[in-house]
């Protein structure tokens, strides 16, 4: 059994779920309470039943890891899927308020990349490497509070492995990013630690479909199920004395990505 597999079951159980308010103007299918694991050893975990646009991924991950906030970053590479959320916030300084990228860098003072870093590489039996993103004094004041709100990873054998926390999952649109983001992220961290990527797993609070995305999920539960593609990093994530060394976007490379298509979905505002 695959991550995308179990994918599949998991949006199969959504389209039977009972009908629940969203916070945008479209109802949602809901479930409490999921976790999806993947083996990393078997490929990037980029879901095949539909085409994920991956530069998205690669650019988000690489604007939070910098600790960005504005939207320069990801327009100049293309990237507005986070534009309604600005909108909506009624903000217009080109900022999205103290998202990822402020709380991953800048937790009240803390970089907690950089410590989890020099973590992985002084202690890596620590029980305690862990990146929070749901920072309570600051989180009224985001364009939208972090989904995926904080992760950990372990290192066993000779592998890390990594457990992302979601508290609210757009299972047809927003998780398959997430997926792939993290997928890149892990695979980042075992590089810059000397580390193979071991398993990733995501627990997942409120997982729901949104109904003007039920039609596009039958389609894709319906596609084949391809091998997972490939990823090359000319550089992982690592620390040289209080820096650290991010990958660049032209750093990041996916191979023999092979999916069912595309599948045109709206986002819900």
């Amino acid at each position: 059994m695959s991550i995308e597999t179990d994918y599949i079951e998991l949006v199969k159980e959504l389209l039977d779920a009972p009908e629940k308010r969203s916070r945008t103007t479209t109802s949602t299918r809901a479930v409490f309470a999921r976790q999806l694991t993947h083996d990393c050893s078997e490929g990037l975990p980029v879901l095949t039943t539909k085409e994920v646009w991956t530069r998205g991924a690669v650019v988000e991950l690489i604007w939070i890891l910098n600790g960005r906030t504005d939207l320069y970053f990801l327009h100049e590479h293309g990237v507005k899927y986070w534009d309604n959320d600005y909108v909506r916030s009624g903000r217009t300084d080109m900022r999205l308020g103290p998202v990822y990228g402020k709380q991953w860098r800048d937790f009240n003072g803390v970089d907690q990349i950089a410590k989890l870093l020099n973590t992985l590489q002084t202690n890596p039996s620590s029980r305690r490497m862990l990146v929070q993103a749901w920072n309570p004094a600051e989180v009224d004041e985001c364009a939208l509070p972090p989904c995926h709100y904080g992760f950990q990873v372990q290192v066993q054998d000779g592998r890390l492995n990594l457990l992302w926390l979601q508290r609210s999952v757009d299972i047809f649109l927003g998780f398959p990013i997430d997926l792939a983001m993290y997928g890149i992220l892990i695979e980042m961290l075992a590089k810059g630690a000397g580390l193979e990527a071991g398993t990733l797993t995501c627990q997942m609070g409120d997982v729901h479909l949104y109904d003007n995305h039920r039609e596009a999920a039958k389609q894709q539960i319906g596609n084949k199920i391809h091998p997972f593609c490939r990823l090359e990093l000319k550089k992982g994530l690592h620390s040289v004395g209080r820096s650290v060394q991010i990958p660049k976007v032209q750093d990041v490379s996916i191979h023999d990505y092979v999916s069912s298509g595309k599948i045109k979905a709206t986002l819900p505002v």
